[in-house]
């Protein structure tokens, strides 16, 4: 289904709507496009919310808590589907097989936003209480994962077909080195895409004029 960049982040409505509160003589126009446009942006709205008056915001607190509700609502519903299309046991070599299948909803790359945005596979096998596998795993304060970012921006998680240690975690992102190959992100010191392999909409063409710009790596 063709979309727009609109239909999500402006959702119509066929209500007619004067589109200007000092002209009420103005024909009224439908369909009429409501101005939420939200994102995948809840911690700053968060801190604005919670600071309204130190920042001297006009907004109150019930207005950011319903754009926070309408982001939460874009991120859980309009944004990526994860199905578990395969699981099974092998009893000749003793592994067991998952095959997951995740579908981009969005009309353009997922993770989209700031560059350093991720999105990441976090798979759990657990057997009567005991976990025997965990892949994606996050650190006590919640902003690392395990086994990834040890490292800082020094190095970077490749890009996986197979995943088969659990040190081993599948991160969708835009990683951007300088001109001497460090990887960074800071924009202005952005020079050469090393990897980018975030999901792409559907409608993608690697035939497409524009390719260059917006390249797999």
């Amino acid at each position: 289904l063709e979309e727009s960049c609109q239909s999500c982040h402006m959702p119509r409505i066929s209500d007619p709507v004067i589109i200007s509160s000092g002209y009420a003589f103005l024909e009224p126009r439908t369909p009429y496009g409501l101005h939420t446009l939200v994102g995948g942006n809840t911690t700053m709205l968060e801190i604005m919310r919670d600071n309204v008056e130190g920042l001297g915001l006009t907004a109150s607190e019930e207005q950011f808590d319903s754009t926070i509700s309408r982001t939460m609502n874009m991120l859980l519903e309009r944004t990526i589907d994860l199905d578990i299309i395969e699981s099974e046991f092998s009893s000749e070599i003793g592994k067991h097989r998952i095959k997951v299948l995740l579908k981009n909803k969005a009309g353009h790359k997922f993770p989209s936003g700031y560059p350093s945005r991720r999105a990441f596979v976090e798979l759990i096998v657990d057997f009567e209480g005991d976990t025997l596998f965990h892949s994606g795993k996050l650190d006590q304060s919640g902003s690392s994962i395990i086994g990834s970012d040890e490292l800082g921006l020094t190095d970077y998680e490749r890009h996986y077909d197979v995943i088969t240690d659990e040190s081993q975690v599948q991160i969708y992102e835009l990683v951007a080195t300088d001109v001497s190959t460090s990887p960074t992100n800071i924009l202005m010191r952005a020079a050469i895409a090393v990897k980018d392999n975030r999901l792409v909409p559907f409608g993608f063409s690697m035939n497409h004029t524009a390719y260059d710009t917006t390249r797999v790596e």
